[in-house]
């Protein structure tokens, strides 16, 4: 399969950057940058995503995704018929209904369960768990390593604020 090596490479740069905020700004608009690509990490899901959905290869059945899958539709249900239940006594308030209210967390708890879909097949299909552990060791490393330069600008400055100026001027990852 010749989308596997870059489906598994997407991937492991996605593992690599969760802990990471969003340190490449897009001109975008807020309302993406808020809430759909809060960090450089959703970027990759979503590439991830894309092609593991043009591949149209499927997971085979399994009961844990089966259970999500029926948490989410009953989870949605709930959330409309309540929605609808207490829009007749509240109406809109401030310019918001309940159905504009809910919107959020239906689409927020579809992201999480095409995450858990996503990780399941990469965790599968793609890298090993020694991979993961290689991967994660790597992110801590650099982690730290942004963190004792902020240690180091707090308590001793000099070059150190100077590297650290430099090093966020170029990546907007540090605050």
């Amino acid at each position: 399969m010749p989308n596997s090596k870059l489906e598994k490479n997407i991937y492991i740069l996605y593992l690599f950057f969760l802990p990471f905020e969003r340190f490449i700004d897009f001109d975008m608009p807020m309302v993406f940058q808020e809430y759909l690509f809060p960090k450089f990490s959703s970027f990759l899901f979503v590439l991830g995503i894309l092609l593991v959905l043009n591949k149209r290869q499927y997971i085979s059945y399994n009961p844990i995704l089966k259970k999500w899958k029926r948490l989410y539709v009953f989870q949605t249900l709930y959330t409309l018929s309540l929605a609808t239940i207490l829009y007749f006594p509240l109406g809109p308030l401030y310019g918001e209904d309940t159905f504009r209210a809910t919107i959020g967390g239906v689409i927020f708890w579809f992201v999480v369960i095409v995450n858990i879909y996503y990780n399941y097949y990469a965790l599968t299909k793609l890298v090993t768990i020694d991979q993961v552990f290689k991967i994660i060791i790597a992110s801590s490393f650099v982690l730290l390593f942004v963190g004792y330069l902020q240690y180091a600008v707090i308590n001793i400055g000099g070059s150190f604020s100077l590297a650290y100026a430099v090093l966020a001027h170029y990546i907007d990852l540090l605050p």
